[in-house]
C-alpha cells in the first residue's frame, strides 16, 4: 500500500496510515520501526489537497 501512486491515495488511506504511525510511536516502538515510520512519513508527505477525495 505504501507504494500507491499519489493519484490513488485517497484521504481514508492516508489517515489510516497516519494512525499506524501514531500507534507505533505511542507503543514505544519507534526505534524498531524506524524504516516503516520513514516510509509512512514519505507516503503522507504529499499535501492532502493534492490527493483525490
Amino acid at each position: 500500500m505504501l507504494e500507491l501512486p499519489t493519484s490513488q491515495r485517497i484521504n481514508g488511506i492516508v489517515h489510516s496510515v497516519q494512525r499506524v504511525h501514531q500507534a507505533i510511536t505511542r507503543a514505544g516502538l519507534a526505534a524498531e520501526g524506524r524504516d516503516l515510520l520513514q516510509q509512512i512519513e514519505d507516503f503522507t508527505s504529499t499535501p492532502l489537497k493534492a490527493l483525490p477525495r
